[in-house]
């Protein structure tokens, strides 16, 4: 199976996102394309995969990490015009 596409791990991701409701979607999604060769890196990162397994010892997510992921699931939603639980948007 030919790959359908050819791109960097910058512009996959910032496509990706433009898209994506949460950065757990971005990582999973990007990681997925790669990963199933639907996508080819060119670049710094040609012929890389992406491993998504935890490194043992690995911090759990910060309040600083989740406060950014809602700042960016609320962006998302406004752009598209979504609603937020119950706000306006």
């Amino acid at each position: 199976m030919a790959p359908l596409s050819k791109s960097t791990l910058l512009d996959l991701v910032q496509i990706v996102s433009d898209y994506a409701a949460s950065d757990t979607e971005i990582v999973a999604t990007v990681a997925y394309l790669i990963n199933s060769g639907k996508v080819l890196l060119c670049g710094n990162f040609a012929g890389a995969r992406i491993d998504l397994s935890v490194p043992t010892g690995a911090a759990p997510p910060s309040a600083t990490t989740t406060s950014w992921t809602h700042f960016r699931e609320a962006s998302f939603r406004r752009r598209n015009g979504l609603r937020l639980e119950g706000r306006r948007a």
